[in-house]
């Protein structure tokens, strides 16, 4: 029977689907993995880890009260998000979902998806936050307990990212950028540092490390990936669109951002992305992420012909750069 338009109930007055114990999982986990090393096939992990929210609220005595229902409509936002042949469970505070058939990307998007559906919920519920992790088999592991370890230890990487530690996921993409040039960072994964005239690392130094990104590129075409660079113009004669002129065909998705200052030009089989700016004329990026590691490098032009740098190998950092600017662009949201 199909509501009427005046019946229509909310998400948290909608049953929820069914949700399973730890045990379950870890069982259906164990098949999963003896069917992906059989078969060759692929499947992923996630950890939903939520803060300032009771889950356990949304069942038993509790599930009447205000903590259960904002906990029920928490788990049915969730829930709606995931496909039907995705398992679920709630293991204390934690929600573990077992994604059956998808890559390290493909849980990638699935974060994205939750992230965007919980944007409101989170606007409404002040306090409440929720933190993402995923962990993918043959790439972080063979057997469930593997990816759950490799999972763990991301999520304690991850809390301790640039990411979540200035709470970049509220701010836009230019102010990020902005942000990483007014502190001096000289960490093992981010650090500031000037090129140009009388330093010692030259303004070719630009263009040699993304010959390097590309190389490395070249050198694993078949690993998955996707890079954003930016320059201020896109001209056939730029070192670096003559690179990628060259690169040929891999699994990386490779995007050029700039301004079009005269014909189509051949980069290959990377993507243009012509911006009119004024911002990217200034600030030139590199940003590299794939299955094993993440990369990105930030410089602006100062006086004299010096160039100030940020780099980080911070892969959270990295992915939510490119998530703001795909977004902030209206570019196709893709990893």
């Amino acid at each position: 029977m199909v509501p009427s338009q005046g019946s229509k109930k909310s998400v948290a007055d909608k049953p929820l689907k069914k949700l399973y114990g730890a045990s379950f999982i870890e069982e259906y986990g164990r098949v999963e993995s003896s069917r992906s090393m059989r078969f060759n096939s692929v499947y992923s992990i996630l950890f939903i880890d939520p803060t300032g929210i009771e889950l356990d609220a949304q069942s038993g005595k509790k599930n009447d009260t205000a903590e259960g229902r904002m906990a029920k409509k928490f788990i049915s936002i969730i829930l709606s998000s995931l496909r039907d042949c995705d398992i679920v469970a709630l293991s204390k505070n934690r929600l573990i979902a077992l994604l059956p058939q998808t890559d390290y990307f493909g849980a990638f998007v699935l974060i994205r998806k939750l992230k965007k559906s919980m944007e409101r919920f989170c606007a409404l519920n002040k306090g409440v936050s929720v933190l993402y992790t995923h962990a993918t088999s043959g790439v972080d592991g063979r057997t469930y307990n593997e990816l759950t370890k490799s999972a763990e230890k991301k999520a304690i990487e991850q809390s301790l990212s640039l990411w979540s530690k200035l709470d970049l996921e509220s701010k836009l993409f230019w102010e990020i950028i902005g942000g990483l040039f007014t502190e001096n960072y000289s960490d093992v994964y981010n650090s500031n540092f000037d090129a140009g005239k009388g330093y010692e690392l030259s303004k070719l130094f630009i263009d040699r490390l993304n010959q390097l990104v590309i190389n490395e590129i070249k050198r694993t075409p078949r690993r998955s990936g996707i890079l954003y660079l930016s320059t201020g113009r896109v001209i056939q004669d730029l070192p670096l669109v003559q690179a990628l002129a060259d690169m040929g065909m891999s699994r990386t998705k490779v995007f050029l951002a700039g301004e079009l200052k005269e014909e189509e030009v051949n980069v290959g089989s990377c993507l243009p992305i012509y911006l009119d700016d004024p911002r990217l004329k200034e600030t030139y990026f590199t940003l590299f992420l794939n299955e094993d590691y993440g990369y990105a490098f930030v410089t602006r032009e100062n006086w004299g012909e010096v160039y100030s740098c940020f780099h980080t190998s911070d892969m959270y950092l990295v992915e939510g750069l490119i998530n703001k600017f795909q977004r902030e662009y209206s570019l196709q949201e893709q990893l």
